[in-house]
């Protein structure tokens, strides 16, 4: 999928720095940011594991990567994705399964991993979370680049 010129020309008009390119392909050299997060993005990727690898290679030794998916294989996900509209119609849904093999494949050590109970919708407070996954449709991980790990490039 293409980056989104529209989301540059918001963030431009909010005042954001922003810099154009592709998650997996980043424009940055090695080992530059302390972290990296991506909400919900990984699904939109043409190839997550490339976007994991370019996340691991612009972060330094012991980083840290934060990702934010929507679990397809929760009870909540499965309904989730089956009711998918324009936005999500672009989307390959992942599971946290999936998404934590691919951590693994790519050098990330993953940390923790924290679930919403929740649809994600209508949501006026604060939700409740569990550790791991396979119940709630919002799943946060938490990896860390360790110093040990090889890049899988």
């Amino acid at each position: 999928m293409a980056p989104s010129r529209a989301m540059l020309r918001h963030r431009r008009e909010k005042g954001v720095e922003r810099v154009q390119g592709r998650a997996e392909g980043l424009p940055f050299r090695d080992a530059i940011f302390d972290h990296v997060l991506m909400v919900t993005a990984l699904c939109f990727f043409d190839d997550p594991v490339a976007a994991l690898q370019e996340a691991w290679r612009v972060v330094v030794d012991d980083g840290h990567l934060t990702l934010g998916i929507l679990d397809r294989d929760s009870p909540p996900g499965r309904e989730y994705w089956n009711g998918s509209g324009r936005f999500l119609s672009q989307a390959r849904p992942l599971s946290a399964s999936q998404v934590l093999e691919m951590l693994r494949a790519t050098g990330w050590e993953p940390l923790r991993v924290v679930q919403t109970l929740g649809s994600g919708t209508g949501i006026s407070e604060p939700e409740a979370y569990l550790e791991g996954h396979g119940q709630g449709l919002f799943v946060a991980i938490s990896a860390r680049r360790s110093h040990l790990a090889v890049s899988r490039r």
